[in-house]
């Protein structure tokens, strides 16, 4: 799949000379492309929404999108590869959910999600904070970029509007960082009014349990963890329902797993099962109304090493899995199956995967495919997306 660019002038020609573009026979900088956010046409409005899930510490997506058809998968993990009598099959003949996913089987099974594996960049970066940045910022090599991706959206398509974007939990999320909007801060939202609220807007208080009773009965661990997340999750929903709202981003913490982390039980199978049980929710409190609009983004800032440790967990490694799920999305597993994954090949003991798709242009699949970005203005958003070229950053197909 190509970028989306169609024509008969040549796509870079065209970006020059588009909103966005350079001027005559000049280069640009960051700061001239990140300042036309705030000057460009980013379509008609539409009622399409983003949920954006930021997994803290760095997803084992070797282990959560399993690729069961790599000879190496068995031979590099001992410890931790899930057997295949346990995986749950997505139906390519290559790849399987970890089985603490079953309860996103559902969104799988409807064609609603797309997992997309080997997502990565070429910058080399180990320190957590660096790579969340790199995320968050959509920018590599430039550290002084303090706007997020989805901030320069809300800048360019809602300047000035209260309400539009808005961070749940008790960090705020960067990623909604802009100049012109100033997103919303809810650490949590006030009981009485969460629990008046998701009556209102037809959130079954079952879909997102917070007590150890509820915890239990949906099959969840009966943790802090578990209860917290739930209460973000829960907020998410109710609040994206506001006809004001666009975008919200929220952070799931405990993915740094390089102690004893667990094949079929464990942290990590803990947390996979929060955040499976947690999109099936969201798509059921919202499959009546606003789901054909959602799409929940489920990232994290790296992957973690293709070989287990003498800890009994991974350490920081490239490429990792993305999750995209949504109504308007074109289910399936993306970048995991015997055409795109050679066996031998893909897992690099000592390190992590070789990656395969650039994470910007999943960023760019959602701001032009579903927040309705004109691709000539893209530069504002995504800086120097007009010259990065090769099929990493060839969009996936999530989305049409």
């Amino acid at each position: 799949m190509g970028k989306g660019w169609k024509g008969s002038v040549d796509r870079r020609t065209a970006l020059g000379l588009g909103v966005a573009g350079m001027a005559l026979g000049g280069a640009r900088s960051f700061a001239q492309d990140l300042a036309d956010s705030e000057r460009i046409a980013v379509g008609p409005r539409s009622n399409k929404r983003v949920l954006f899930i930021f997994l803290k510490g760095g997803n084992d997506g070797i282990n959560s999108v399993l690729p069961m058809g790599d000879r190496d998968y068995a031979r590099l993990r001992p410890g931790l590869a899930i057997p295949s009598s346990a995986a749950l099959d997505l139906g390519n003949g290559w790849a399987a959910n970890h089985p603490a996913l079953r309860a996103l089987m559902e969104v799988h099974e409807a064609g609603e999600l797309a997992s997309i594996h080997r997502v990565g960049h070429s910058e080399v970066a180990t320190s957590h904070a660096r790579a969340r940045r790199i995320v968050e910022t959509a920018v590599t090599g430039d550290g002084r970029v303090t706007t997020g991706w989805l901030g320069r959206w809300l800048d360019a398509a809602h300047p000035g509007h209260e309400g539009v974007g808005i961070s749940v939990g008790v960090d705020f999320q960067r990623v909604l960082a802009g100049r012109r909007t100033r997103a919303r801060h809810v650490e949590r939202l006030p009981a009485a009014l969460a629990v008046r609220e998701a009556q209102a807007t037809g959130v079954a208080p079952d879909l997102f349990p917070v007590d150890a009773r509820g915890l239990e009965a949906a099959g969840l661990p009966s943790s802090s963890q578990s209860s917290e997340m739930n209460h973000r999750l829960k907020d998410s929903v109710v609040l994206l329902k506001d006809p004001r709202a666009r975008v919200v981003g929220i952070e799931f913490r405990g993915w740094d797993t390089h102690l004893s982390q667990g094949s079929e039980e464990g942290p990590h199978e803990q947390n996979l099962s929060i955040l499976g049980n947690g999109i099936r929710s969201i798509r059921r409190a919202t499959l009546n109304d606003i789901w054909n609009d959602l799409l929940v983004v489920v990232v994290s800032e790296f992957g973690r090493s293709a070989s287990e440790n003498t800890e009994g967990g991974t350490d920081h490694g490239s490429g990792g899995v993305v999750w995209v799920a949504g109504g308007a999305v074109r289910g399936g597993v993306y970048n995991c199956d015997a055409t795109t994954w050679p066996s031998g090949a893909t897992m690099r003991a000592g390190a992590g995967l070789a990656w395969l798709t650039d994470y910007r242009a999943v960023l760019a699949e959602v701001l032009v495919r579903h927040l309705g970005v004109d691709e000539l203005d893209l530069d504002a958003l995504l800086p120097d997306w007009s010259q990065r070229h090769g099929a990493e950053f060839d969009y996936v197909g999530f989305l049409s």
